[in-house]
């Protein structure tokens, strides 16, 4: 069995190798050329426990094919097309991104592709609106949602996400996936699946919101925010153990923005999200104020630059370190 992977960034590149795990063909593209040449050497640019070792195995027994995309001569070699390419946000907008994508999946229903498996973040509606451009292809929303570190560990044991009002195209990604062991959750619906992905990291944007929201209000208390955390938590299930900081990171960033701008009307709803992620926001700026007011001279030392550091990531991206740094180095 053959499937193609579009886009080798962390989604696509840990998607592939754990297809290849499962003997499965690969076809990776991507218009890197420094990603696909690296990975022809055998050499991972993203970090995840054992990825190097499964690479050279993928690679010396024929089941990862890394190629240059070249959208003009690109051909169907498999049935799915996992489009899997990033979103991001540029000045505040994702419609570069959209249109980015709608251009890719129009190339590949040109090639005639017979479903494209969307894994990518998108605003609600976005499938439905590619859907009505597609002669060739049908498409169907199953939205990555792994834990950078952990990914391919991950995508054997959380629920695969599948949305379609086109019953054939979205049981064939069905039985994929089952084949594969994994679980699935169905819906009839391109909407829901995608509200449902933006909605896990909204959701995980508030939880940090709130923790803030608490040690603001503890801090003009006078109070340990972090123990009133803690206290409230203890073995109290209603209450789950979540903890205060900087948001950072390419996804729980921008989602809550996607969200928002996925909407046509105003909503009560998405005003609170919105407003939560400002606050979010400006964590990053207290911090920098308690750094100035706590520092004895005008060096500061950070040990990492990532994101995150459970599990280690080497991702940069809206990384709060970076952030901090940057505000602290304009002050001078």
């Amino acid at each position: 069995m053959m499937i193609t992977v579009f886009g080798m960034g962390y989604v696509g590149l840990t998607l592939a190798l754990f297809l290849t795990k499962k003997n499965i063909q690969v076809v990776g593209y991507d218009i890197s050329k420094d990603r696909i040449f690296s990975l022809l050497k055998k050499k991972s640019y993203v970090l995840e426990n054992g990825i190097n070792d499964i690479l050279n195995f993928s690679i010396d027994h024929k089941l990862l094919f890394p190629k240059i995309l070249n959208e003009d001569k690109l051909i169907a070699e498999s049935e799915l097309a996992f489009v899997t390419i990033g979103t991001s946000l540029h000045d505040g907008s994702i419609k570069l991104s959209e249109d980015r994508l709608i251009e890719l999946c129009l190339k590949v229903d040109k090639a005639k592709f017979d479903v494209i498996v969307l894994r990518s973040t998108v605003a609600v509606g976005t499938c439905k609106k590619i859907s009505s451009m597609l002669k060739n292809t049908n498409i169907v929303f199953a939205p990555e949602r792994t834990v950078e570190g952990v990914a391919m560990e991950e995508l054997q044991s959380l629920p695969q996400i599948i949305g379609s009002p086109v019953s054939k195209s979205r049981t064939k990604v069905e039985k994929f996936f089952t084949s594969l062991g994994v679980g699935v959750v169905l819906s009839d619906s391109w909407e829901e699946a995608e509200l449902a992905k933006l909605s896990c990291n909204t959701y995980r944007d508030y939880n940090f919101s709130f923790a803030n929201s608490i040690i603001d209000i503890a801090d003009s208390l006078g109070i340990d925010g972090n123990k009133v955390l803690k206290v409230s938590s203890q073995d109290y299930k209603r209450m789950p153990d979540i903890l205060p900081g900087p948001v950072s990171g390419p996804c729980l960033t921008k989602d809550t923005h996607i969200l928002e701008q996925s909407l046509t009307v105003k909503s009560s709803g998405m005003d609170l999200l919105s407003l939560s992620r400002f606050s979010n926001d400006l964590v990053c700026k207290k911090i920098v104020i308690q750094l100035c007011n706590l520092a004895i001279s005008k060096k500061v030392s950070f040990w990492g630059t990532s994101f995150k550091s459970n599990p280690d990531t080497s991702d940069t991206r809206e990384s709060h370190t970076l952030d901090i740094i940057a505000q602290l180095q304009s002050l001078d």
